[in-house]
């Protein structure tokens, strides 16, 4: 959706900090199977950006322009979700990109839900001097770089702090590489060095730079929880994930807006599960904003969905004639709807009404717009949510059959959602059970989501076959491909019937419907 930077970079390092006068040369020696490069020693000055209040450095991404080195260039270093530990991903422009003071729009426009109002300031200069140290297998392949970084930081050309830190960053990342980087990790500390996490600049700044981001992490809850930290907790939780995905969505990043669109259903879910405990004329407001944006992503999703759906089902058809005429047709169509409904959901993303949206979320999480009834344990109120839920959804799937039209399976389905919803929210704090009823539900929804996926594929195939601009060659493939919807549908009421009864098994083992 954006133009973003081709040269991306995946960082797994770690760091230790040593004393002044440190030398790790004789600890990087007589390492088995490896070949020692260097040193080789760089002059590296970089140039950080943030906003008055630290910003991005509190959301843990740094932003420099740096000269000197072989990456010369504009950095901006994000966290990645995963397990790895050290893990960063950078994102690099040349220098051309911005002279100093001057960052480049592309890095600004990523971060904007980040950022919103806040603006981008000079904020320190980092002048390092870095030996390096390179190690390869025995085919002279580079494993490992080490890097003795002796470290001045200065702010309008004042010393503010000066430091001394190894660095020790996979260049492949392998089984092999790991390995390495762990003996030279293990050598380094046994000698009393201290690991850390925090960027250069984050080290120097204090603990400005180390306070929680605007949506702080407000887990692990405990069991005994009241309702309104409950709530907090939810949505601080939601508001993070969706952040994170709107700039990913920013960065062109694959699933970002599915991510993005499920974070405002689960918070609209959530204000609206929790009814009676939540101020109604406060939540009334945000949860047709989040109705909004969820709309608006959704235009993008189910045209992916849909585009992606039948590209790959118009391959698997036997006639490779028809295969190839299927899918342009299709391409052609879709690809035209998915650029407006793009264009249409970035302006919505820019607006100053997606902004005021992301404003009172944040508000919301550290003061949630609770009432007085929030102020008890959450864990009965949960399951009482998670019962009411469930009870909803039985009572549809009972009035269900088999030659149920399409629009009665999709009413399901959203019962089948905010079933899930519920039970994902209460398994946080309700225990195994509750896991398991909700990883059940999660299976049905997957299911269902399927069915009502061949459902839109089946009209959208209606729909094109009828276009006057549409051949009768054309007509043929996509009626082949409208016949592989109907088959499709049918399927996916058999696996819904299938994983019906151990769903409903699960729910009576989380103590759910137990009357009925």
């Amino acid at each position: 959706m954006l133009s973003v930077p081709s040269d991306i970079h995946r960082e797994v390092e770690v760091k230790m900090r040593v004393a002044s006068n440190f030398d790790c040369a004789p600890y990087l020696q007589d390492l088995p199977g490896t070949t020692l490069v260097g040193p080789h020693t760089v002059q590296l000055c970089a140039t950080y950006y943030d906003t008055a209040e630290l910003t991005l450095l509190r959301w843990g991404i740094t932003l420099r322009r740096r000269e000197g080195g072989a990456d010369s260039g504009w950095h901006m270093k994000l966290p990645v979700t995963d397990d790895q530990d050290g893990a960063r991903e950078e994102l690099h422009l040349p220098l051309t990109e911005g002279a100093p003071g001057d960052v480049p729009p592309e890095f600004i426009a990523m971060m904007a839900p980040l950022l919103r109002h806040g603006n981008i300031e000079y904020l320190a200069d980092v002048n390092t001097t870095r030996t390096t140290y390179t190690f390869a297998d025995r085919h002279a392949k580079p494993l490992v770089e080490v890097a003795d970084d002796q470290v001045i930081v200065e702010v309008n050309t004042r010393e503010i702090n000066a430091f001394h830190e190894i660095e020790v960053e996979l260049v492949k990342d392998s089984k092999r590489s790991r390995k390495v980087l762990r003996e030279i990790q293990n050598r380094i500390l046994d000698t009393g060095a201290n690991p850390i996490t925090l960027s250069k600049l984050a080290s120097a700044l204090g603990p400005a730079a180390t306070e929680p981001p605007d949506v702080p992490d407000l887990g692990p809850l405990s069991k005994d929880c009241l309702a309104v930290d409950f709530i907090a907790y939810v949505i601080a939780e939601h508001t993070r994930h969706l952040l994170m995905a709107d700039v990913g969505v920013r960065r062109g990043m694959p699933d970002s807006i599915h991510q993005m669109r499920v974070s405002a259903r689960r918070l609209r879910s959530t204000l609206r599960s929790f009814k009676g405990l939540v101020d109604l004329e406060r939540t009334q407001q945000l949860r047709t904003e989040l109705s909004w944006i969820a709309h608006e992503l959704g235009e993008v999703r189910d045209l992916e969905v849909l585009l992606e759906r039948l590209i790959r089902q118009s391959a698997e058809l036997s006639d490779p004639t028809d295969a190839d005429v299927a899918a342009s047709v299709i391409r052609s169509e879709l690809q035209q709807r998915l650029e407006v409904a793009e264009n249409n959901a970035l302006l919505g993303l820019r607006s100053a009404r997606y902004f005021d949206l992301i404003e009172t979320l944040i508000t919301a999480s550290s003061q949630p717009p609770v009432t007085k009834d929030a102020f008890q344990p959450a864990r009965e109120l949960l399951t009482s949510m998670a019962e009411r839920t469930w009870r909803k959804l039985a009572k549809g799937v009972h009035t269900l059959s088999f030659e149920s039209p399409d629009t009665q399976w999709h009413a399901v389905r959203i019962q089948a959602k905010r079933a899930r919803y519920t039970a994902d929210a209460a398994a946080t704090i309700s225990g195994k059970a509750m896991r398991t009823y909700a990883g059940k539900l999660a299976t049905i929804t997957d299911i269902l989501g399927d069915l009502h996926d061949a459902h839109v594929a089946e009209l959208f195939l209606r729909e094109l076959a009828q276009s006057p601009n549409v051949s009768g060659p054309q007509g043929l493939a996509l009626g082949r491909l409208l016949d592989l919807q109907i088959q499709h549908n049918q399927i996916e009421r058999r696996k819904f019937t299938k994983a019906w009864p151990p769903t409903r098994t699960a729910a009576r083992g989380a103590g759910l419907g137990k009357s009925d």
